[in-house]
């Protein structure tokens, strides 16, 4: 893969070549990744959680390629469910919950990180 890209206020915006071994281009177009927006700041274990779930469904769901289409139904369900059990349940049986969810993608390289106290990164294989 070759690629050329600037950074413009809306994201970074390039060109990008795919070649086989041989170093024949097979594709090749233009593309725009979109800049993220800064997530708000929270107040609580309540609100930290809520924007953990949203990311999940809105930031990882959309780019991680391993779902099918029954297994996303279901991801967003489990997701749902988890939102609304937030004050119920801990920090581990919310990650435990989580993880699950994710699973259900049935792809090895599809997983969950803890990197902080309650702070989930979500890992997708975008291959």
């Amino acid at each position: 893969m070759t690629s050329n890209s600037t950074c413009e206020a809306e994201g970074l915006r390039g060109t990008a070549a795919f070649a086989d071994l041989q170093g024949k281009v097979l594709v090749q177009g233009e593309f725009l990744l979109p800049r993220v927006a800064a997530l708000p700041t929270i107040h609580s274990r309540q609100q930290a959680w809520q924007q953990d779930f949203e990311v999940a469904l809105l930031r990882f769901l959309p780019y991680d390629r391993s779902f099918s289409d029954a297994a996303r139904i279901e991801f967003r369900q489990r997701i749902r469910h988890l939102k609304d059990s937030v004050a119920r349940k801990s920090a581990a049986e919310l990650m435990v919950e989580l993880a699950r969810a994710v699973a259900f993608s049935r792809n090895a390289h599809t997983r969950l990180r803890n990197s902080g106290a309650e702070t989930l990164r979500a890992c997708a294989d975008m291959t």
